[in-house]
């Protein structure tokens, strides 16, 4: 009986050592994706909350300056770090795509046509978090230098945005490609994340 019982409890143990690493690997792959969902979330939260900033800027010359602001400060640091861009573009409606030439752009451009400012991620991590260094940067800070040949939110510029009832308003959307970094990279790497939301510009119904 006793011979029995520690047979018993030897297959136990091996069978347990056989399945273990699977249940780790199922744990390991489990907490990566949820890891990728909590960090989908808050990029998206971010992003919706700097489209919300401009939509109620409006037609304010310091609309995409703010809009920065407010991802700066919103994003994790470890995924502001790695943002490779930020646009901000006129869309035709809820669900506009965002114009190619403006996600695949390099530096600080933007296309008039097509309606977008584009700007790098270290145009993002450059600007002050009060803004104080915006018109360095090449923002539209003045009456002076508004959509300037020299600014780079000259594209679409922000005073020209229809925030009227008459217009009707603009819809404005801002679009964020970054990267998030897996702390278990275990089945996957690193998580790239590319998050838009689009608002509509508030109406000023003063004139």
């Amino acid at each position: 009986m006793r011979r029995h019982l520690r047979h018993d409890r030897g297959a136990t143990l091996i069978e347990f050592a056989l399945v273990l690493p699977i249940l780790l690997l199922l744990a390991y792959g489990t907490a990566e994706l949820g890891l990728a969902w909590t960090a989908e979330n808050r990029v998206q939260g971010a992003v919706a909350q700097a489209a919300r900033v401009g939509a109620s800027n409006g037609a304010t010359r310091e609309s995409d300056r703010d809009i920065l602001l407010s991802l700066k400060v919103t994003l994790e640091p470890n995924v502001l770090q790695r943002v490779e861009r930020v646009v901000v573009f006129s869309a035709t409606d809820a669900d506009g795509a965002v114009p190619t030439v403006c996600r695949n752009a390099t530096g600080d451009v933007g296309n008039t046509a097509n309606r977008c400012n584009s700007y790098s991620g270290a145009t993002l991590r450059a600007l002050a978090a009060n803004g104080s260094n915006a018109a360095t940067l090449g923002f539209s800070t003045t009456t002076s230098n508004n959509c300037a040949t020299s600014r780079i939110d000259r594209y679409w510029c922000a005073t020209g945005r229809h925030d009227s009832m008459a217009d009707p308003p603009d819809w404005l959307g801002v679009w964020v490609k970054t990267t998030y970094p897996n702390p278990l990279p275990t089945f996957f790497g690193d998580f790239q994340l590319e998050r838009t939301s689009i608002y509509r510009i508030q109406p000023d119904f003063t004139g």
